[in-house]
């Protein structure tokens, strides 16, 4: 669902799967076949979804969905399906809702901003996983805050040798 500022619509996005060692099998052979494996959910709102058509490159750990302008706007929500597999067990169960668990999204808003988010586990049935994106306010760490007290101590240290220097 997009719960973005009104006025504001998702120009595209795309999913990542090389977190977790998955690819989207778009066809039932092996990875480098070529289908179309995506669906549109009956559940979807019409917000003009666009599959590329090298989207569909069976094996690909990257898929990217575009977006009509003015057209995937606040409160509208869209649901697709495609068969996933993990490199590890080609055409086994496929990826549940479990197994997405640290694979990235990222939006791109029609005001050029890219938002990210991470798969998270939503129920313990194993077939529940939705990602958050959020735009979070980047928050210095510590590391961040003793280089720059570092940095500020060896001005300081130079600009009063020069002092001395002068003073000499």
């Amino acid at each position: 669902m997009n719960d973005s500022t009104a006025g504001e619509y998702i120009t595209s996005l795309t999913w990542n799967l090389t977190p977790i060692g998955g690819f989207f099998d778009t066809t039932n052979a092996g990875p480098g076949a070529s289908s179309s494996g995506l669906q549109q959910g009956a559940a979807s709102d019409d917000v003009g979804a666009m599959f590329p058509t090298n989207a569909f490159q069976d094996g690909l750990q990257s898929l990217t969905i575009l977006f009509g302008a003015n057209s995937f706007s606040s409160g509208e929500r869209f649901i697709f399906g495609v068969d996933t597999d993990f490199f590890s067990c080609i055409d086994c169960t496929g990826i549940n809702g479990n197994g997405f668990v640290g694979a990235t999204v990222s939006a791109v808003f029609s005001n050029g901003e890219t938002r990210y988010g991470t798969y998270t586990l939503t129920n313990e049935a194993g077939f529940g996983s939705k990602v958050g994106i959020t735009s979070v306010s980047p928050v210095p760490e510590p590391e961040t805050y003793a280089m720059m007290l570092a940095g500020l101590g060896l001005i300081g240290a130079i600009a009063r040798r020069r002092k001395q220097k002068q003073n000499a």
